[in-house]
């Protein structure tokens, strides 16, 4: 069974890699350059970690002496290089500067990994996805290249982007030290943040049904798993070892943390038209693309836009009138942004009005990215699975439940800059691959020129996915 590798007829190109690498390295740079010393609130999270890296670097013991809500593994690997180099502001931050560079080099081999022979240009997709995954790091924390609000995620998502990257070929091939090598990798985010336990328990448990379903090699995938459980479990140890057995509990319940903020990414009326809106948009914005780009005509794409625009409306709407409703009599607990407005609002009518709409803007910006985007994306796969080959559609479904499995901690709350990184070349391969077996089996066949127009035109790949389902499916 083969790994999906986009359009078919599509041969790689060997310079993409090369400018990929190059783009996405001189974009870091200039990020890194551009926020050199920025942190968001000094006494906050960065100062929070800060100090807990310094009270390890001179001896202290995490769960012990100090409170460090996280797995220990980005602790000890930021705090001995303290030891070594001092923990000086200069130093840390040019470490979180390292990481984030290390992360724009693992995007970038994600990407080729994703995409082998994409039509979208691959340097395209990761300078894209980049890009917009920066101003997500900065959103209530400090940027990525000083560390956002705790090293232990740059640190653990680099672990687990790096081991997906590593066992997306033994899909395809039998390569039982890639496989070895991604566990431990995958260990590794399991023991940096409590984010990536689920998709790295995803990852292992893909590769083991890739070695034992599809390749027949039951001793290999029975070693993966004893090397990544073994591998959690040194970490453990470790930490019982050093602090007590009592830390591996405050370790994995996040110091009370679970118990604290166990609703925090729970749905609302606010988060709930702010799904519907963003969705909406992104599917309008997509079946626009298409239309423009020749790849569907307007009567096959007229359901599905007046279905999206009736829900941007409606819930846009609903947004601004429990925002009013809010502004005009407060009760309870009030939504942040909201309350930003009402402690600089003056006067009433259209100024009231004005801040309501500021609120779904700014509220917008901050989950542009919908959790409900790969929901809807999966049930679109697993609708339409058969039209795509079986290798595909299996190597799709593991690919967004390891997104969704991403999304658990924080649900309907934010969105994270990782979350970007991981589901945007997903899509772009969703997109490709709905594309091809469209393509394949239309008669007569799409000329190349227009497929590849309508493709970089339909980018927003979810106009694409939607054309292809049954409701425009004649027959």
């Amino acid at each position: 069974m083969s790994r999906p590798t986009g359009i078919r007829g599509c041969g790689p190109r060997p310079a993409e890699g090369r400018l990929l690498l190059g783009l996405v390295l001189g974009l870091a740079l200039l990020h890194i350059l551009g926020t050199w010393g920025s942190v968001a609130v000094w006494w906050g999270d960065t100062g929070r970690w800060l100090h807990e890296v310094d009270r390890y670097a001179r001896g202290a013991t995490p769960y012990r002496d100090f409170f460090w809500p996280f797995p220990p593994l980005a602790l000890w690997l930021m705090g001995t290089a303290g030891r070594v180099f001092g923990t000086s502001t200069v130093v840390m931050f040019s470490l979180s500067s390292l990481v984030f560079g290390a992360v724009a080099v693992a995007l970038a081999y994600y990407v080729r990994a994703v995409l082998p022979n994409a039509v979208v240009p691959q340097s395209f997709v990761g300078v894209t996805t980049l890009f917009l995954a920066i101003p997500f790091s900065a959103l209530g924390g400090s940027p990525l290249a000083t560390g956002t609000y705790t090293p232990a995620q740059p640190i653990g998502f680099l672990l687990l982007i790096l081991a997906l990257t590593v066992a997306l070929p033994v899909i395809e091939v039998p390569a039982t030290g890639r496989a070895l090598v991604a566990m431990v990798l995958a260990a590794g985010a399991v023991l940096t943040k409590q984010d990536f336990w689920i998709p790295a328990a995803l990852l292992v448990g893909a590769t083991m049904a890739a070695l034992g379903v599809l390749h027949r090699r039951w001793g290999a995938a029975f070693a993966a798993g004893c090397v990544f459980g073994l591998t959690v479990a040194l970490g453990l140890a470790a930490v019982a070892l050093s602090a007590g057995g009592r830390a591996v509990v405050s370790m994995l319940t996040g110091g009370g943390h679970i118990a604290e903020f166990r609703g925090r990414g729970l749905p609302s009326w606010e988060r709930l038209t702010l799904e519907g809106f963003t969705l909406s948009g992104l599917t309008i914005g997509g079946l626009i693309a298409l239309w423009l780009g020749g790849a569907e005509r307007l009567r096959r794409l007229k359901i599905w836009f007046i279905a999206s625009v009736g829900l941007l409306v409606a819930s846009g709407s609903l947004h601004v009138a429990m925002t009013l409703r809010v502004l005009g009599s407060p009760t309870g607990r009030v939504p942040s942004r909201i309350a930003e407005e009402m402690a600089n609002l003056t006067g009433g009518g259209a100024n009231v009005l004005r801040a309501a709409v500021r609120v779904l803007h700014d509220d917008t910006l901050r989950h542009a990215l919908p959790v409900l985007l790969p929901v809807f994306v999966l049930v679109l796969v697993l609708w339409n699975r058969r039209s795509l080959k079986q290798g595909e559609a299996l190597v799709l479904i593991g690919l967004l439940a390891m997104a969704l499995g991403a999304r658990a901690r924080r649900l309907f709350e934010s969105v994270e800059w990782f979350h970007v990184m991981l589901e945007l070349p997903i899509y772009v391969l969703a997109v490709q691959l709905f594309w091809d077996a469209e393509a394949s089996r239309s008669a007569p066949k799409m000329p190349k020129p227009v497929r590849r127009a309508g493709s970089v035109r339909g980018s927003h790949f979810v106009g694409l996915v939607a054309a292809r389902s049954p409701g425009t499916q004649a027959g």
